[in-house]
């Protein structure tokens, strides 16, 4: 083997889990794939619409990724005073982008995202930036957001 590519093979291992690296728990393929198109879907919801408004509060859609009321009700809290202390014209995040997913459990998992939106002042022309970690959980084999508590 060359150098660079037995300096490569550390890193392969420790990203496999096989020594030193992040502990996660192994899943196969078909599960992380159905639980990427499921927070894919919840999260392009929240793409450009205004957060704070009543009628996103109302919609049907967005309320069929939690497990009952009062655990969209602290999640939409959440999210909405995330989005009014960060000054986000509108109220909208422009985009939220998943960083990362991981499996911290079985049944659990944990997302890195970034929202994305302009500042309320149209002077202040640069992006706001909200960095979230939102856990979902598996209830009765679907994956549904779980807040944290306020």
């Amino acid at each position: 083997m060359t150098r660079p590519t037995c300096a490569l093979v550390p890193l392969l291992l420790c990203a496999c889990g096989l020594f030193g690296g992040p502990e996660g728990v192994p899943t196969d393929e078909d599960e992380a794939l159905i639980f990427a198109r499921r927070i894919t879907a919840f999260y392009s919801l929240l793409e450009d619409i205004p957060i704070d408004a009543y009628f996103t509060y109302q919609n049907r859609e967005l309320r069929s990724y939690f497990e009952d009321e009062r655990a969209f009700s602290d999640y939409y809290a959440s999210i909405a005073g995330s989005i009014r202390d960060a000054a986000f014209r509108n109220g909208r995040a422009e985009q939220v982008r998943i960083e990362q997913f991981r499996f911290e459990r079985p049944g659990e998992a944990r997302v890195d995202l970034t929202l994305v939106g302009r500042h309320i002042r149209r002077l202040r022309f640069w992006e706001r930036k909200v960095y979230r970690t939102d856990t979902w959980r598996q209830v009765e084999g679907v994956w549904m957001l779980t807040p944290s508590k306020l």
